[in-house]
């Protein structure tokens, strides 16, 4: 008799989290429609994000927790930055461009940011960014529409955290 939370995606799809289940077990999940319900305010997002307009990349991530940026932009690169190296030269660079942004969910549970532009050696780059709401975690999709190129290429995303004491395993 417990109510979930739960939302529509844009695609129709209901979206229900469910907690603490085991491993190779299942809950039963019984959808009732109720009428007057009182109207409910999403939590608060336990993350505080901004997807530079220019690049398409997230330059500032920090936890309501914590005042800090979990992100380096030290090295000129954000987090996602998408890099694309012609030949065999890294030091001939080039980076995604007509940037547009857009958020495609928003709800209690789920939200998700869209960054579509163009990209050197692709048709077309999207990334997507999920916030998920009351996980604390933040998911990250690229799809490249990838051109055929047969020489030598690089295709890069940047992933440069600044997280104090870190370790990468």
């Amino acid at each position: 008799n417990t109510r979930l939370k739960t939302q529509y995606m844009s695609d129709g799809n209901l979206c229900v989290l469910v907690r603490d289940v085991p491993p190779f077990a299942a809950s039963r999940i019984i959808i009732h429609e109720e009428q007057n319900l009182p109207h409910l305010i999403p939590p608060e997002w336990p993350f505080n994000m901004y997807i530079n307009e220019h690049t398409g990349a997230i330059t500032q991530l920090s936890y309501n927790m914590v005042d800090w940026n979990f992100i380096d932009t030290s090295s000129g690169y954000g987090l996602n930055d998408y890099i694309y190296v012609e030949g065999r030269d890294p030091s001939v660079r080039r980076y995604a461009e007509n940037i547009e942004v857009s958020r495609t969910e928003s709800g209690p549970l789920v939200n998700t940011f869209r960054v579509e532009s163009t990209a050197p050696g692709a048709d077309k780059l999207i990334r997507e960014i999920s916030i998920i709401n009351n996980l604390n975690r933040i998911d990250i999709r690229n799809s490249i529409f990838k051109t055929a190129v047969y020489e030598p290429e690089g295709v890069h995303f940047a992933f440069p955290f600044n997280i104090p004491e870190g370790e990468v395993n």
